[in-house]
């Protein structure tokens, strides 16, 4: 196929080429809502790993570690619902309870790990960043659950996905994100999208700060033109709502965990909503809508969004790396998200992608080459994309190793077998 081909190809998106289909009327992989357990599962390990065997860092692994390896070993997703798959799937309660299970999780690991820190009869460290970190990347997942909730139509699941965004301070994301991102995603206008050789650290305060500003305007806006109101000063204002939550939700820290329940709560959610802004980096790192007119773009498609079929990250994430379908259908269940082969996609899935824009470097020397071949209309050379999976499957190591060290570390700390650091270090005195 020569260029002319396959630009013709990426530029019909109004008619996408489907990966593929299952010849089986009800395929195991579309079905069943068994593997978005995942987490769930993740959140015993944790319990599990906490309180038998005082080690934390364990699960910390698994998530830096492990899960970018699986996704390398286990068979990518590529497999598609048909549209009367689609109609049989999305109102399925089985896929919704992974959802609320996942949230409720993350609410017990939150309260769990502060009682834990506590009580403890004497402050451990290591422990004590294994116990944060945890409930952090808890928080983070928790965002993309909350995310999957608050985009449906039904008032449950609205008021949940948006509520259990408290303990990050980020509630408004649920205005901006509907009202804002979805409409100007692509443009200048949308202080989620990255743009073109723009570092993450560039981009985060950008993003924070334009967030709030977008839903305050969207709430101001929804009050005095939609409502009528004389004023956007005013309890039906959900902004101020959100404000006084982020000031009793301290509070309600410190009187239940005193210090150290106001310490996980800060860090935690401040490290949770730089990772949720590091997807939103990842998603649309570089890709811009053509703008037609003057404050018109042209309409959002499935070449606006960076997708991923790595298998076991859309497990933990339920789908989210299909998000070209999500952008252009986004009230779609997770369940019923399809892959397109015109769509952006990245060398690797966003569990690993999420580290490696911590180092702009790598991430620029990788995906730069990427979009530009996007940006052209065609798709990327084959060789481009191995280098850059090979690239960043070097820091992959690099985390499997740290993580897997620390891990062994605490391990030995807390056993009684003849390698404990401990008895290592009154032997050598």
């Amino acid at each position: 196929m020569d260029q002319t081909e396959q630009s013709s190809l990426l530029n019909k998106p109004e008619s996408p080429t489907l990966s593929h289909y299952s010849p089986n009327s009800k395929p195991f992989a579309l079905y069943s809502s068994l593997p978005y357990y995942s987490t769930a599962i993740l959140y015993c390990i944790i319990f599990t790993s906490s309180i038998y065997f005082s080690n934390i860092w364990f699960v910390v692994w698994i998530i830096f570690g492990l899960l970018p390896v699986l996704d390398f070993l286990i068979p990518q997703d590529w497999l598609n619902p048909t549209k009367q798959q689609e109609k049989d799937l999305e109102d399925r309660i089985a896929f919704k309870i992974p959802l609320y299970l996942t949230v409720m999780c993350d609410w017990l690991l939150f309260l769990y790990a502060i009682k834990r820190l506590y009580t403890a009869p004497q402050f451990d460290a290591i422990d004590w960043v294994g116990h944060v970190f945890a409930v952090s990347i808890s928080s983070a997942i928790n965002f993309m659950t909350a995310h999957e909730l608050f985009h449906k139509q039904d008032f449950a699941g609205k008021f949940v996905g948006c509520v259990s965004m408290i303990k990050s301070f980020y509630m408004h994301f649920y205005i901006e994100h509907l009202y804002g991102h979805h409409r100007n995603v692509g443009t200048p206008k949308d202080p989620a999208t990255s743009r073109f050789n723009e570092s993450f650290y560039q981009f985060l305060p950008r993003t924070v700060i334009g967030t709030w500003k977008s839903a305050w305007n969207y709430e101001k806006r929804r009050l005095l033109e939609i409502e009528s109101l004389s004023t956007h000063w005013s309890p039906q204002n959900r902004m101020l709502w959100f404000a006084a939550s982020y000031a009793a939700m301290p509070v309600a820290c410190y009187l239940y965990g005193g210090i150290t329940g106001l310490l996980v709560l800060f860090i935690s959610g401040t490290v949770s909503f730089i990772y949720l802004e590091g997807i939103n980096y990842i998603e649309h790192y570089g890709l811009e809508r053509k703008q037609i007119g003057v404050d018109l773009w042209e309409k959002v498609d499935i070449r606006h969004s960076w997708n991923a079929p790595h298998r076991m990250t859309n497990y933990f994430l339920f789908k989210l790396q299909r998000h070209s379908d999500h952008h252009e259908n986004s009230y779609k269940p997770y369940q019923t998200l399809c892959s397109y082969d015109q769509s952006p996609q990245l060398p690797n899935g966003y569990a690993l992608c999420v580290m490696v824009i911590f180092y702009p470097k790598l991430w620029f020397s990788v995906m730069n080459p990427i979009v530009d071949y996007y940006k052209k209309g065609i798709k990327p050379d084959p060789k481009v994309l191995s280098q850059g999976k090979k690239a960043m499957w070097n820091y992959t190591f690099f985390m499997f190793g740290f993580f897997g060290l620390m891990t062994f570390i605490q391990f030995t700390r807390v056993s009684n077998l003849p390698f404990n650091l401990t008895n290592l270090r009154a032997m050598l005195n």
